[in-house]
């Protein structure tokens, strides 16, 4: 849901999401920013009749030296310097009265502006077509230190801490897979890391009850990591009795399985499963069931593990839609041959062609392995990367992708080229030295911003009064970012959200099994997925600063502190600044001021 309200002194738009409400704000005379020193921000809910004064770490150092470890203070007496703020602590479905009110004055007599009331509604997690459940994806912050200590996951009791960290998408992967509880159900999954206990036994749950369920999984890597996955893999559906019902992915080992989706199907007695479709181009047989009418599929980039659903960042994303899930298992149902990479890549690409540049509304999917051209000169979009790159090409207003390997070089190439509009990229590292080098240069573009995946565990001047942070533990390589999605112009009227198991990569277009959900001007959806961006964003960005700030350099001590000279003021309101930019961008698009 979006809001927006002004008094002619200053404007406020909101954008929420299920758990995230992004305020954006813009100060509209000259005299409105004179001696303006932040926003005060309270909080109604009117859903639960409860509010509060919203509280941040940073403080005035005038009235505030030595700020308490670990300690909150109020926004009436310690605002927000920022045209962009999240409320990161909203609740899926609740109504909420924000008041922003501007301070002015000195730190230890501020006097209030004129303010600005707004009211939004949160989106609920599942309703309609779409259910999206992101997990926390931040177990390194400060209100994990503030719940848990430096404890890990397995040593807080009552499993308190996987609950917080999971925020509902355990428990909706489960309730996804138990609504399989009859013989008149089928379950039909792709799968790459599936070895977590609870979901095993779900599956084994649903096959108890009648349901009939076969699952591919991945089998094909010949590296160490790739065999000690697969075992892992081998072990767990040994020990929950899924042999039965499962079958390796083997061909093209240096490709990989990487779905992770389900289908969940309804059965009809009578004519055989796959009768009337074409056959496959190998002589492996085909699963003979009765007739499976599909009414939901559940994807996204969350692997069916622990680190995935509790470590680094995932969403789980239903769709209730008969064609999408029948397009799923049309394309299970060539995976489900073990066929080659070649004669898959044709029948993917006549299954799910690279839409027209006009998209029409709705949702479509990409399906991998596709045509791959790996980089050789020729116009685009001729595979599904040159697709996505031709999207961000031709925003209008803004483009948002996570990136949890690096960025590719086609997209770089991309990201070189000047455009008017800001992009932001969330990454899970800078990678190594010879990746940092060229991610500065693409830095230093004022339209490129960029955060990294980081915790606060050293000691920053910020750290004085922050708690030390921890992660979880449980992921070996991808720490941070996991997820795989692409919003161009969320805040416009037509926005495009990309989702799915596909890193934005020539691998995961011509070789590896991956899917993608389109999802075309749905605002919800894009409001959802636009917040959860944000919060990992300005967390990170957040922890990038505190990186910045040593406690030997005074100066940058003085920066962890808010400003009381106004000075902080002038890059929001200096044109063609990456302030300026993002303060027109979210208070105004897809019409800015």
């Amino acid at each position: 849901m979006r809001a927006q309200a002004n008094n002619n002194q200053l404007a406020v738009r909101a954008i929420a999401g299920t758990y995230v409400v992004l305020l954006a704000y813009d100060l509209l005379t000259e005299a409105a920013r004179s001696n303006f020193l932040g926003f005060a921000i309270y909080r109604a809910d009117l859903t639960a009749g409860k509010g509060k004064w919203l509280q941040g770490y940073r403080v005035f150092e005038q009235t505030v030296p030595q700020p308490e470890l670990g300690k909150l203070y109020s926004s009436q007496q310690h605002p927000v310097q920022d045209f962009l703020w999240g409320d990161y602590a909203a609740h899926p479905g609740n109504r909420y009265r924000y008041r922003v009110v501007p301070l002015y004055g000195t730190p230890a007599q501020l006097e209030e502006g004129a303010a600005v009331d707004i009211d939004v509604e949160t989106e609920r997690v599942d309703t309609g077509t779409h259910a999206i459940y992101f997990n926390r994806g931040a177990a390194g912050s400060q209100a994990y230190a503030s719940r848990f200590g430096d404890k890990s996951p397995d040593d807080v009791p009552d499993n308190a801490a996987y609950t917080w960290l999971s925020r509902g998408l355990e428990e909706a992967m489960l309730a996804f897979i138990a609504q399989a509880n009859g013989p008149e159900y089928a379950l039909r999954a792709s799968v790459y890391e599936f070895s977590y206990e609870p979901v095993m036994k779900a599956f084994k749950a649903a096959i108890d009850a009648g349901a009939d369920v076969e699952i591919i999984y991945d089998n094909r890597a010949t590296d160490a990591e790739g065999i000690a996955l697969r075992d892992a893999v081998r072990a767990a559906v040994k020990a929950h009795g899924l042999e039965a019902n499962v079958k390796p992915r083997t061909t093209n080992p240096n490709s990989i399985s990487h779905n992770k989706f389900i289908v969940l199907a309804r059965k009809e007695p009578g004519k055989q499963l796959g009768q009337d479709a074409p056959k496959p181009e190998h002589d492996k047989p085909e699963p003979e069931h009765d007739t499976l009418k599909p009414e939901q599929v559940w994807t996204g980039s969350t692997n069916f593990s622990k680190g995935g659903i509790f470590g680094h960042s995932n969403v789980g994303h239903v769709v209730r839609d008969a064609a999408t899930a029948q397009a799923y298992l049309d394309y299970w149902q060539r995976l489900w041959s073990d066929p080659e990479v070649k004669p898959l890549c044709k029948q993917n690409e006549t299954a799910t062609p690279l839409p027209a540049a006009a998209l029409a509304s709705g949702i479509s999917c990409l399906f991998s392995p596709r045509f791959n051209r790996s980089g050789k000169a020729v116009p685009p979009p001729n595979d599904a990367l040159d697709w996505y790159i031709d999207r961000i090409a031709t925003a209008k207003s803004s483009v948002f992708f996570t990136s949890a390997f690096g960025i590719n070089e086609r997209i770089q190439k991309q990201l070189r080229i000047p455009v008017s509009l800001l992009r932001y990229v969330l990454m899970e590292s800078y990678g190594n030295k010879a990746a940092a080098q060229k991610l500065e240069l693409l830095r230093q573009d004022k339209t490129l911003r960029f955060a990294a995946g980081a915790i606060l565990n050293d000691r920053s001047a910020l750290h004085n009064w922050l708690q030390k942070e921890r992660l979880t533990e449980l992921n070996e390589h991808v720490k941070f970012i996991h997820t795989k999605y692409l919003l161009i112009d969320p805040l416009s009227e037509s926005p495009l959200v990309a989702t799915g198991s596909a890193n934005f990569s020539d691998a995961s277009v011509g070789k590896n099994d991956e899917n993608m959900l389109l999802i075309y001007g749905d605002k919800r959806v894009a409001d959802i997925y636009l917040g959860e961006f944000m919060r990992l964003f300005q967390h990170y960005q957040f922890r990038e600063l505190a990186r910045r700030v040593r406690s030997n350099k005074p100066q940058e001590q003085r920066a962890a502190f808010l400003d009381a000279t106004g000075a902080w003021l002038t890059p929001w309101f200096t044109k063609d600044t990456p302030k300026y930019r993002q303060r027109q961008l979210f208070a105004y698009a897809p019409n800015p001021a």
